[in-house]
């Protein structure tokens, strides 16, 4: 296997700037690690639906997500609010694809306890099957309105650049608006080129997606710690 190098570079509104690097050849990762903190919301609750959907973009609060909460409604729910057809991914309307994504049982991670070991945690049990994320991606090109973002948004500029599988080029401009209930506006902040057949695929300020995320300070009250395995009792001998 061919290890590649990439070198990925957030450039924050603030001064705040972050320099990473990485051995590996995919980038889907790197999304969590460069994650910033939008504003904090008194009193947030797990479920609790932003206030903060633009106009045209109302998905949940009159469109056919409103009946849905994150880290609360599993599966069934979406299969009745979408259609049958619609576990995880499948089109919202003739002119929005729909991605969701549940707290599965094999995700795991390690935080350091203070001692010489490492912790492992799990999503307590209880949220499994349930709601992480909803992204909505428009089929066709979308001119977003700066001008229509309140001040309730943190604003981030990301910058990925690299290679990719074989010698393919990844090139990776976008601005994200994201509130403090996790309701994020990810946009094109350059034109992007198809690399194979040359043409453009969008122009800067084109909106690539409309995402909810379970806030990342109430996720983190969802880790438990993981039960170490049973051991197998052994018999005393006769």
């Amino acid at each position: 296997m061919i290890i590649r190098k990439f070198i990925v570079v957030l450039f924050c509104v603030t001064s705040a700037c972050v320099s990473l690097s990485a051995q590996t050849n995919d980038l889907s990762g790197f999304a969590d690690l460069l994650r910033v903190a939008p504003k904090r919301i008194k009193g947030l609750k797990l479920g609790d639906i932003s206030p903060n959907e633009l106009r045209g973009f109302e998905f949940f609060t009159n469109g056919k997500l409103k009946g849905l909460r994150l880290g609360i409604s599993g599966q069934m729910d979406v299969v009745r609010a979408l259609g049958s057809d619609c576990e995880s991914r499948c089109s919202y309307d003739r002119n929005w694809d729909v991605v969701i994504e549940y707290y599965r049982t094999n995700v795991k991670r390690t935080y350091d306890s203070g001692g010489k070991d490492e912790k492992e945690q799990i999503i307590d049990p209880k949220f499994h099957g349930k709601i992480k994320s909803v992204r909505l991606v428009p089929r066709k090109k979308l001119r977003f309105d700066v001008l229509a973002i309140k001040d309730e948004f943190y604003k981030s500029r990301n910058v990925v650049f690299g290679h990719g599988f074989g010698t393919r080029p990844v090139n990776s401009n976008t601005v994200t608006y994201t509130d403090g209930f996790g309701l994020c506006y990810e946009v094109a902040d350059r034109q992007a080129v198809d690399s194979s057949s040359r043409s453009l695929k969008y122009r800067k300020g084109t909106l690539l997606a409309v995402e909810y995320n379970v806030p990342n300070r109430i996720e983190d009250s969802l880790w438990v710690q993981a039960e170490s395995p049973a051991s197998t009792p052994t018999k005393s001998p006769t």
